[in-house]
Formats: structure tokens, C-alpha cells, sequence
């Protein structure tokens, strides 16, 4: 009689263990981790603007390279202003300036040389139809 009562407390025990264990793991999936969670990035969707993109590279000598790279999804021609900037005492102003007209795709590049001493960057503005992007690029010091 003693063994039948310690197996049934025994089983008792492993179905309440079982149990606590099920619970348990469903309430972490309700609550995900940091890890866990996705990410989701809100961008602006374009209608004719597919790909825009701008970078700097600044060479040993001092030539900055300023890169434009435009994708359209039309033929008709849009307007471009490629501005290369630099920072003084925190803000940023402009240091040369280019105006485009084009359609469809390009890629523009433009140099100019640049003293030492200062953070450089790119910010190119494409306007087209309602559509106005903007695209920076990282900052790079000279």
C-alpha cells in the first residue's frame, strides 16, 4: 500500500511539474525578448524615386569626392542640388554647390578640394513630381 500511495504522489507530482512547465513556456513566447522582437524600419515609399544615395571620400591631398547615385522608375526629368558642407563650431554650411537636371539614372560625381581641419559631408536633394528625398552622407573629417 505504501508503494501505491508514494506512486501516485510521485505522478501527481510530475503532472503538476508538467503542467507549471507548459505554462510557463507559453507565456514566454507571449512575451518575446529584446532579441526576440522585429524590427521594423518606416521609410517613405516613393512612387518614381527607386534608389538615392549619396557618399564622400576626401583624399590624402585634400580632393573630396562628392557621389550621387539616382535610380528613376520614369523618363521625365526631375531636378538635383549635390551641396557639400562643412561643419564649423557645430553647424554645417555649405561649402560648394551643383544643380542637376536629368531622368531616369545617373551617377554624378564632383571633387573639390578642402581644407584640413574640418568634418565634411554630402546632402543631395532630388525633386520630382510630389517627391522630395534627401540623402546625406556620412560624415568624414579632414
Amino acid at each position: 500500500m505504501k508503494i501505491k500511495t508514494r506512486m501516485t504522489k510521485l505522478i501527481s507530482l510530475c503532472m503538476m511539474l508538467a503542467l507549471t512547465l507548459a505554462s510557463t513556456a507559453h507565456a514566454t513566447n507571449a512575451y518575446p525578448t529584446q532579441m526576440q522582437k522585429e524590427v521594423h524600419i518606416i521609410q517613405p515609399r516613393y512612387e518614381y524615386i527607386e534608389f538615392f544615395r549619396s557618399s564622400l571620400q576626401i583624399s590624402n591631398s585634400g580632393v573630396a569626392e562628392c557621389a550621387v547615385t539616382v535610380r528613376m522608375n520614369t523618363s521625365e526629368n526631375y531636378t538635383m542640388k549635390i551641396i557639400l558642407q562643412r561643419q564649423v563650431n557645430g553647424s554645417w554650411y555649405d561649402y560648394a554647390t551643383w544643380d542637376y537636371n536629368g531622368s531616369t539614372g545617373t551617377s554624378i560625381k564632383q571633387s573639390k578640394t578642402v581644407v584640413s581641419g574640418y568634418n565634411y559631408r554630402v546632402q543631395a536633394t532630388i525633386e520630382f513630381a510630389d517627391e522630395t528625398e534627401i540623402a546625406t552622407s556620412s560624415v568624414v573629417y579632414y
